[in-house]
């Protein structure tokens, strides 16, 4: 973590573009529901989460982290997924595609593996994201609606089949924002949802 820090600092420059390089650290709750023939069953988890971004003029590294634990002993099995995508952001566009695996305790196999793909667009006033499998897979798709208002940006989408996603930065210092995230949505007999609060350092300062 402090190599990927150090090499935030280098590589921050003035050049204005959609995405900034950034570290963020949260800690959620994720929590799962299953219902079938009558009978409801669910589990919560506790999900800390640590992501990065570096950019190389437009070239964009991303990677990440999420660690889904048992929040009691005879729980859901632990769950580790890691991230990297790659693409490019211009000044008002940033396409990102890579793949993640996870490795479950319990699951067979052992490891799973599946692309991800996050897009956003900036029309000035506002913009829009498409993102598949994203937040380090937990969430299938989504579309969201992007709004940058004088001191945070917001986010909310819809996440199919039927659910919502929705993202909240504060700042809190030039270079430090607080993140507020959340979804929840439905899959046909599953239910699931989370709520992570996080911080957001961005050496270059805050877009």
């Amino acid at each position: 973590m402090l190599t990927l820090l150090a090499v935030l600092v280098v590589h921050s420059t003035g050049d204005t573009r959609l995405l900034t390089d950034e570290v963020t650290a949260g800690l959620g709750v994720f929590g799962s529901g299953y219902s079938q023939l009558g009978t409801r069953l669910g589990d919560a988890n506790v999900s800390p989460t640590v992501t990065g971004r570096v950019l190389f003029s437009g070239f964009t590294l991303e990677g990440g982290v999420l660690v889904v634990a048992p929040l009691v002993r005879d729980g859901s099995a632990l769950a580790v997924t890691g991230a990297a995508r790659v693409g490019w952001t211009g000044q008002r566009f940033t396409v990102l595609a890579g793949a993640l695996g996870q490795w479950g305790q319990a699951a067979s196999p052992a490891w799973q593996w599946l692309p991800t793909v996050r897009a956003s667009v900036d029309f000035g006033p506002f913009g829009l994201t498409l993102g598949i499998f994203d937040l380090l897979g937990l969430v299938p798709a989504h579309l969201s609606f992007d709004l940058s208002l004088a001191h945070a940006r917001f986010s909310l989408g819809w996440v199919a089949p039927i659910g919502l996603v929705g993202t909240l930065d504060l700042p809190v210092a030039e270079r430090f924002a607080v993140r507020f995230q959340g979804f929840a949505y439905k899959l046909a007999q599953a239910e699931f949802a989370q709520a992570t609060v996080g911080v957001v350092f961005a050496p270059g300062g805050l877009r």
